[in-house]
This record gives structure tokens, sequence and C-alpha cells, in this order.
């Protein structure tokens, strides 16, 4: 079943490529959306995905980056829509 989550990651996020490493893995699990920085330290993705798949991927998130520190990852599911075709870096 294809799903659309807004994920937003807490820890040590910025300043480690983490947008990078997102999208690197979105790509790997053909994850469609978006990930950028917030002004508040915090990293967030909308990502449309297949559901094992996303959940594998958010586990990927929280533990195989080699420098970040993921100390939080809230998750909310949003209505299910088909409009990304790609993954992309926002600013």
């Amino acid at each position: 079943m294809m799903i659309n989550v807004n994920i937003i990651v807490r820890g040590k996020v910025q300043g480690v490529g983490f947008r990078y490493f997102a999208k690197d893995l979105a790509i790997m699990y053909n994850i469609s959306g978006w990930v950028r920085n917030n002004n508040n330290g915090t990293v967030e993705l909308e990502i449309s995905g297949e559901n094992e798949t996303v959940e594998r991927f958010v586990s990927d998130l929280k533990t195989k980056h080699p420098y970040a520190k993921v100390t939080d990852i809230e998750l909310q599911s949003l209505p299910y829509n088909n409009h990304y075709q790609d993954f992309k870096i926002t600013y």
C-alpha cells in the first residue's frame, strides 16, 4: 500500500550531509518527496512510497548515517497523493 508521511528528524542532523544522505536513501528505496533543513535545527521530509519501504527508509534514517546523531523521529501520516515524481532537496 502506498503512503505519504511527514517526518521530523531531531538531533545532530544539520551540517553533516543528512539531506544528501536522505536523498541517496530515497533513490535506493524508490521513495519520492523532499527533504529540507528547518530553522530550529531539525530536518523535515515529506515522502511517498510503499508502506514496508517507508519503514525501512525511516529505520535507516535513524541509524545508518556515519556522523549524524538522531535523537528522535516524529512521523505523521498524510492523505496519499501521487504528486511527487522524484526526490528533491529543498531550501
